[in-house]
């Protein structure tokens, strides 16, 4: 299979790319934990087993994205680690500054695009790979309660006891 993608390849997508797609691999298959042993493979010297991975030709696009997001959240997840990591040797080291494990962003509602950018533009790739958290300066705590009901139901709207709550906003 493979072997017949790359002649495709090389000359020129004779046939369409989705006929590689074998979309019964979401149902089948755990793609995630595939992937994330194919990662774990990929580091040892030792040829690994087949995964799925290597033949990234047959996933469909769900299928792809689920891939996306799991590496998104491995490289999380390893930002997270390495700040702790760092926090824990600046206990004992004292040239060894401790860094914040959360990619913390500080923004005003009136300027919320504006602060953003300003302080995305100075932080470092390994910051951006860090889990975020917003902090939003607000006036009153009506403002406050608002806000924190809107931003829950934009940034979790599959939760069943908050729909009601964003319906009526």
């Amino acid at each position: 299979m493979k072997k017949l993608n790359k002649v495709n390849e090389i000359n020129g997508q004779i046939i369409p790319y989705n006929h590689f797609y074998i979309p019964e691999l979401r149902d089948k298959v755990d793609i995630r934990a595939d992937y994330v042993n194919w990662i774990q493979q990929s580091k040892l010297i030792n040829s690994p087993p087949m995964h799925f991975c290597d033949y990234p030709f047959v996933f469909d696009g769900p299928a792809k994205s689920m891939l996306l997001q799991t590496d998104a959240f491995m490289q999380m997840r390893t930002a997270l680690e390495e700040a702790q990591r760092r926090n824990f040797q600046s206990l004992f080291l004292q040239n060894i500054d401790p860094v914040s494990p959360l990619l913390m962003l500080h923004v005003t509602r009136e300027n919320i695009v504006q602060d953003t950018i300003q302080q995305l533009a100075h932080k470092g790739s390994g910051d951006l790979k860090k889990p975020l958290k917003v902090l939003l300066s607000l006036k009153d705590n009506r403002e406050k309660q608002t806000n924190h009901v809107l931003m829950t139901c934009i940034l979790m709207p599959k939760k069943k006891k908050l729909k009601m709550t964003c319906q009526t906003l």
